[in-house]
């Protein structure tokens, strides 16, 4: 039987669309939902930390539980909405210092000691290499890059979903989370699942 359906061409412009349309509904962000539970799980990675990045901040759900860490926050964004929000929000508060693209984080020449990937990487059009390869370029030596991706394969979260139920029932079950962390500038970095 052929498919009905035409795929959709993931182009970026399609996706910024796409993100731009999900930033007006701000309690879809799984960093709206367990934000604060989520900067308290990682506190360990961060503790030391003078440079955080959230990588794909969406509308910046994460950023007032970073500042509270006395780092300095930056945000990467795709949705130029998104990053519009997250600008006005948090432009004036103490140790935020802007929302920027990957381009001009390179060009600025900034190295991160965090960078945080809360629920973007099974986003990346099947390859989340490149990104990664983005991602370890400005990343500092013995830095940590924390990653979370929804977790399917979670007994509960197949039963819900099978029930017809909603597989976010809280991070200790929704949430797969991995530390990476480089150690003395090695290109390697060693996975540490939280």
């Amino acid at each position: 039987m052929k498919n009905k359906y035409k795929m959709i061409d993931w182009t970026d412009d399609k996706i910024k669309k796409y993100w731009d349309f999900l930033s007006q509904y701000p309690d879809q962000y799984f960093t709206y939902q367990v934000g604060g539970e989520f900067v308290k799980r990682m506190s360990k990675y961060i503790v030391n930390a003078t440079n955080i990045l959230d990588y794909g901040a969406g509308p910046g759900h994460l950023i007032p539980y970073l500042l509270k860490t006395n780092s300095y926050i930056y945000a990467l964004e795709f949705s130029d909405e998104s990053a519009k929000k997250m600008f006005n929000q948090y432009n004036t508060a103490k140790g935020f210092k802007g929302v920027f693209t990957y381009e001009e984080l390179v060009n600025k020449q900034m190295r991160f000691d965090v960078i945080i990937i809360v629920e973007v990487i099974e986003h990346l059009n099947m390859n989340p290499l490149p990104v990664l390869q983005e991602i370890n370029r400005i990343l500092k030596p013995d830095g940590i890059l924390y990653i979370t991706t929804p977790n399917q394969v979670n007994l509960f979260n197949r039963v819900t979903i099978i029930l017809g139920g909603s597989n976010r029932s809280g991070i200790n079950t929704y949430a797969l989370e991995a530390a990476l962390i480089r150690t003395s500038g090695d290109d390697e970095l060693s996975i540490t699942f939280t």
